[in-house]
């Protein structure tokens, strides 16, 4: 009997044991997503705020973040460029990592905010199994970034409700009062039911407001610091899943239309496949309607790219799904999509033989081409980058406001050809490899 005991209180005792190492592995993992990776602004940087100087209860609080200022001293207008919205969409951090290491401004000023929820970048999405870091190598060796969320951590803001209907904000009454043309066919922010967990989501939720969750007190800032800063041009990075129709583009309010598609000709040029969409007024809460909407000296878009990393019909989470875009399941599924095609076509030629309409001839299960090498993160990032000198292009082509001048930010084909990494500091800060030049 006491032999007996003896044994079981071992078994115990070591399974203890090793409950304790898993919760103490565990644990470490999840205090290192709290901790920032630094960040090497370029030698051009002329100041850093936080967002909190919009909106003070914001101070203090995880959710506060970074506003890296580029001023030329000269005359111009303002750029806002953002990644971080949802940090589950690597390319869009590293493109805004990569303007801020290289940017220099030679007429008005940029804001570069990388970390755009920085909540999110807290906590891996639930669920997911998802890598919470990718390594991207440079001249200096790997850098580390992390893998984070779309919505921000529970921690911060608990729980969600059954159903999220987005608020209405402070700033529309007002816009309509000045403009009331602005209101025609539009239905204005919020009072749009969608699901709990986007009470999470800052996409869904501006123009925020300051007296709401920490979320959408986070989207009110946001909106505050665009009206008082009068930016004139803002760019939203992020990634979608292959399945996702809306790959590939650029979402453009209405009053950025005009810059969207002359940048969508420009980018032709560069060899770069894009197309341009215009921001549906029905879906609120995004950057691309709300803050045209509330501001209206700004011309805001948002960039998608495709990122497998984030479908539903991935393998399993590995490095390669990040940072090379690569994952065999997707390659086995256009091949499924092909076949079905091909039968649907076979089928379509037959009843028109026989003088009957086919109800279809193809169906979509991808939107966008993947390789069997993969999409990297430096074709995405190169996407980015090269969508937004070309906006900048056609902002100032357009003459759609005072001027903007960038300058040192590398080509989309010198990417493509040495990495995302060349151009990016070390994991100590080490100088980057790639050479700044000047914009043409």
């Amino acid at each position: 009997m006491m032999k007996a005991l003896k044994d079981r209180t071992i078994r115990a005792s070591i399974f203890l044991g090793l409950a304790l190492i898993v919760a103490a592995v565990a644990g470490y993992r999840f205090r290192a997503q709290w901790v920032d990776e630094p960040l090497y602004p370029s030698p051009h940087l002329t100041e850093v705020r936080m967002l909190s100087e919009y909106h003070a209860p914001l101070e203090g609080t995880p959710m506060d973040t970074e506003l890296y200022i580029f001023d030329s001293g000269e005359p111009g207008g303002t750029v806002l460029i953002c990644g971080g919205n949802h940090p589950n969409e690597p390319a869009g951090y590293l493109a805004a990592v990569f303007i801020l290491e290289n940017l220099r401004m030679t007429e008005g000023r940029a804001i570069v905010m990388p970390r755009m929820n920085r909540g999110a970048f807290l906590h891996t999405e639930s669920q997911e199994a998802q890598l919470p870091n990718f390594f991207i190598p440079t001249a200096h060796g790997e850098r580390r970034f992390r893998h984070g969320s779309r919505v921000t951590n529970p921690v911060l803001q608990w729980p969600d409700p059954t159903v999220y209907v987005n608020p209405r904000g402070p700033f529309w009454d007002e816009i309509v009062a000045e403009h009331p043309e602005i209101a025609e066919g539009n239905p204005g922010p919020g009072r749009q039911t969608l699901a709990g967990v986007d009470s999470r989501n800052v996409n869904r939720m501006f123009p925020g407001d300051p007296r709401g969750t920490i979320t959408e007190q986070l989207a009110y800032a946001i909106v505050t610091m665009i009206r008082e800063e009068e930016v004139d041009l803002a760019v939203d990075y992020h990634e979608a899943s292959p399945e996702y129709p809306t790959n590939n583009v650029i979402v453009a309010h209405e009053r950025a239309a005009d810059v969207a598609t002359w940048a969508e000709l420009l980018l032709s040029g560069d060899g770069v496949a894009i197309s341009t969409d215009t921001s549906a007024m029905h879906l609120r809460g995004l950057t691309h309607r709300e803050w045209g909407d509330a501001y209206m000296g700004i011309r805001p878009v948002l960039l998608e790219a495709p990122n497998v990393a984030q479908g539903r019909l991935k393998g399993r989470s590995t490095p390669e799904q990040i940072v090379e875009g690569l994952d065999m399941a997707y390659v086995r599924v256009q091949m499924i999509q092909k076949r079905l095609n091909e039968r649907l076509a076979e089928r379509a030629r037959r009843l028109e033989e026989r003088g009957r309409i086919p109800r279809e001839r193809t169906r979509r299960i991808l939107y966008v081409n993947i390789p069997e090498t993969g999409i990297h993160i430096d074709v995405r990032v190169a996407r980015h980058v090269q969508t937004t000198a070309r906006l900048v292009e056609a902002y100032n082509d357009q003459m759609a406001g005072p001027p903007i001048g960038i300058a040192d930010i590398p080509h989309y084909d010198e990417i493509i050809e040495n990495g995302s990494g060349h151009y990016l500091h070390g994991p100590e800060g080490e100088p980057p490899a790639g050479a700044a030049r000047e914009e043409e």
